[in-house]
Order: C-alpha cells, then structure tokens, then sequence
C-alpha cells in the first residue's frame, strides 16, 4: 500500500495506493459502500428481485435477471478501479476538493465544498473511504476517493474547517455482520450470485446465452484485464522509484 501526501501553502493531497492482487478485497468492499444506501438496496436488491418476480409474465425479464449481476459487477470494478491509486486533493481556501482519475489520468474537475451534503469517512483496517454524500445528482460528480488510517484525523480536520459535516465509522469483522456497512459488503456478493442461481436452477442455461449476458461479459473481462495491466505498470513504477508499496 503506498502512501501519499503533499502540501502547500493553500492545499493538502491524501490518497492511498492499492494497486496489489492482496488489494481486490478492499477495493471491492469499498466499491460496494460507494452507491448511498437507497440506491444500492434498488440495484442490487430491488431491481434483481423485481425482475425475478416478472419472469413468469415476460422472457424480458428473464433475461434482464440474467444479465443484472454482471451489469452490476461491471459497475463495481469501474468503482474499484477508482481506488487502484486514489488522491484526494483539498484545498480550504477555495473550498473545492479534486478527486484524481484512476491511473495517472489527470484529474476530475473539481467539486465545491457546496454541493456535499456530508462526508462519511469508513475505516477498513489500515486504509478508510472518504464517501461523498452531495446535494444534488451524483452522476456528474466523481466518485469517492480513498486515504489511510493515519490521515483520517487531518482530512477531518480540513473538511470541518470548510464547513462540512464529518463523521467517522470504523468497520470491524464479525462473525454475523450486524453492522449496517458490514453487512452491505457482505450481501451485495450474495444477492448477486444469487440471482444468477435461481435464474439458473429456474430457466437452465438459455438465459445466460443472450446478449444482455454476453456483452457485459465481455467489457467485464476486457476491462479487468485493463486494470491488472495499470496496475502493474504503477507497481513497476514502485520499483523503480523505491516507494513503499503494499
């Protein structure tokens, strides 16, 4: 895991780099936590679900519940990848935070302090989700952005000196996952092979032969194979630049 910070006079940059095969785990679990709660529950709940009750009245349906969970893990290792090399910059005078793109691909544009509602920050072990609750449609915006245990007190410091409301969660691993975000990780791999095996112990394998099956597959594949390719390169960069990486 690589550590990053940087400081000027009128800005601070956190991340945390987590780019190695040991990293998947809790790239996914904060993928899972990215999405708020209601829409999360309507993905990958509501809407699997709905289509499994609809299957009897159209084939639509049925093929829609096959092709869901790869959908929706096509969004999740679009979120993870977000987290490979995760930098979040704040800047208080202006009030503005700039989250980095995955990969070195520059930057996003930035976000006023205005338009975030509240920050959550979650704490898996020694790494934490700086999760960006905004006010308004959260398609424009980008996504989270990920920092380590040890900087979670400062980037606390300088939202709250910006005006936002900050709160802190650490996540703990139980035996029954009683925690509301433990439990999110946890279900959401669940629901989605789930679904996948009652489409398949109901209608065979036919459904897993149309193109809303098919074509998710094969981004999937492809774009996981693009993020191990960056993901090498960064620990290659590692190497060669002598920086501690996880």
């Amino acid at each position: 895991m690589g550590k990053m910070a940087q400081n000027t006079d009128t800005e601070e940059v956190y991340g945390v780099r987590l780019a190695r095969a040991r990293d998947a785990p809790t790239r996914f679990a904060f993928a899972t936590l990215t999405l708020s709660t209601r829409l999360w529950a309507g993905l990958v709940i509501g809407l699997p679900l709905a289509c499994l009750l609809l299957s009897p009245v159209h084939d639509v349906f049925i093929t829609a519940a096959a092709g869901l969970p790869f959908g929706i893990s096509l969004l999740l290792l679009w979120f993870s990848h977000e987290f490979a090399n995760s930098q979040l910059r704040i800047d208080t005078a202006e009030r503005t935070l700039v989250k980095s793109k995955p990969y070195g691909m520059g930057q996003y544009s930035p976000v006023d302090a205005d338009d975030v509602g509240h920050v959550s920050i979650i704490q898996l072990s020694d790494v934490a989700l700086v999760n960006l609750h905004y006010t308004g449609t959260i398609f424009s915006k980008p996504p989270d952005a990920t920092i380590t245990a040890a900087q979670i007190d400062d980037v606390k410091s300088q939202l709250e000196e910006m005006g936002l409301e900050v709160s802190i969660q650490k996540v703990t691993p139980q035996l029954v996952p009683i925690d509301p975000i433990l439990a999110r990780i946890v279900v959401t791999p669940i629901a989605l092979l789930g679904t996948l095996l009652v489409v398949w112990f109901v209608y065979g394998t036919e459904p897993f032969l149309s193109n809303s099956v098919i074509v998710p597959t094969i981004v999937l594949i492809g774009y996981g194979l693009y993020g191990v390719i960056w993901r090498y390169r960064l620990r290659h960069s590692d190497s060669e630049n002598g920086q501690d990486s996880r």
